[in-house]
């Protein structure tokens, strides 16, 4: 029975698992990729029949379609000649599904043949559908010979053709994954509409400056709730808050933009009030290794695990967090006070760092980056300001009228 009980996913299976897809289909029986995404600390929810697909799912979650069911169904293995030749006739929602996804994404195959009898048939109905209107779907092959890859491209089919060694496949594989990650997380972000000027200043540094930008992970519900009370902490702590809906992806791939942005951050706040947010503190935690500092803050009648005891920094907060909104801002603003500590003098001293490594534009933003923190700490000694979202601009008139700086430098800095 394909050693289920023995088997275990290898770093092929890992690599591919952190992968940013959110939808995934497979034709493999045993369940090498749900331990896989498990490990990965992802909820990965498969599906295996028709019914299965009414039920709604969040964006969040990576989607498992196994097409050929698995050992936990013996009766919906797709297994016989039979089988293969009755499949679009015994499974037509299930097929109407899959055709979907071919016609809406973009189909990349990985370990895979296209001379499978099911999958031919409905890359054919594609095929005849809407002919040349078809999205064009990609391969990858290691050492592909020529024959094949015409095979493959009469079929509507792209070849990536890795060099190597046949022989070392799982190995040029996972460097392959672990290579696409990495420029997934880093490329995304740059062709993502941003509605925060600030934070897309701070994510334009590279990686090894250290940004400004706090990543907020939090239930859809309680997003006005962390707007209006928490997001004003942080911003009179200069730095910089955001959230996965302040970012208009291309494709809306959630798992990708949620990625990205914990890749980047510096702080991570999770409110692990809902499945997603359960999901998004597994990747924040798998990232630990680049010193990011995490928060998390729980719903006090939800029971947590003992990994997440575990955590140095756990807030509680009322299931109705509108009951104690103060209380709660003033916890989160000691504990980023706390961890800001030990930053200061590197904060101070980066502008001058990158301007030696001749980093001029990462010099100028973080240098501004300063100026506008400065002002802000100066213009908030006076008792008549009023602390709001306020730009760089309207600061420096702000700084003006308080006689923090004189209207010829206005004029320089302007300039």
């Amino acid at each position: 029975m394909l050693l289920v009980d023995s088997i275990k996913p290898g770093k092929t299976y890992l690599a591919f698992c952190e992968l940013q897809f959110d939808i995934v289909c497979t034709t493999n029986f045993e369940f090498l990729l749900e331990d896989g995404y498990k490990l990965a600390s992802k909820y990965c929810r498969p599906i295996i029949e028709e019914d299965q697909l009414s039920i709604s799912t969040n964006s969040e979650n990576v989607i498992l379609l196994k097409l050929h069911g698995d050992l936990h169904h013996p009766n919906r293995l797709i297994a016989t000649e039979e089988d293969y030749d009755s499949f679009l006739e015994k499974y037509p929602i299930l097929s109407t599904y899959l055709a979907n996804l071919l016609i809406s994404r973009t189909p990349f195959f990985i370990g895979y043949s296209l001379d499978d009898n099911n999958f031919r048939q409905i890359w054919q109905l594609i095929k005849d559908r809407l002919g040349s209107l078809r999205r064009q779907a990609y391969v990858l092959k290691v050492s592909c010979s020529p024959h094949e890859k015409a095979r493959f491209e009469r079929r509507g089919v792209k070849v990536i053709n890795l060099k190597g060694n046949p022989l070392d496949y799982p190995k040029i594989l996972q460097e392959t994954f672990m290579e696409l990650k990495e420029y997934w997380t880093s490329s995304l972000l740059e062709k993502n509409i941003i509605s925060e000027d600030n934070a897309m200043a701070e994510l334009s540094l590279p990686d090894d400056v250290k940004n400004r930008i706090s990543f907020f992970s939090m239930p859809i519900k309680l997003i006005p709730f962390y707007k209006k009370y928490i997001f004003p902490v942080v911003r009179n702590l200069n730095l910089v808050p955001i959230s996965a809906d302040d970012v208009i992806s291309i494709g809306d791939n959630w798992t990708a933009k949620t990625t990205a942005l914990i890749s980047r951050s510096e702080f991570i706040v999770i409110d692990i009030g809902s499945i997603s947010t359960y999901f998004e503190m597994g990747v924040a935690l798998a990232n630990k290794d680049k010193n990011t500092r995490i928060l998390i803050i729980k719903d006090e009648n939800i029971p947590i695990s003992s990994e997440i005891q575990s955590q140095q920094f756990i807030i509680t907060r009322p299931t109705d967090p509108y009951e104690e909104p103060e209380a709660i801002a003033e916890q989160v603003e000691n504990w980023f006070n706390e961890v800001l500590e030990p930053l200061k003098k590197t904060y101070q001293d980066e502008p001058e760092r990158l301007l030696k490594k001749k980093e001029y534009r990462a010099a100028v933003i973080s240098a501004i980056s300063l100026l506008e923190n400065y002002m802000k700490n100066k213009i908030s000694e006076f008792k008549n300001f009023q602390e709001s979202k306020k730009s760089l601009y309207s600061l420096m008139q702000l700084a003006v009228k308080f006689k923090i700086i004189n209207p010829n430098q206005m004029g320089n800095l302007k300039e």
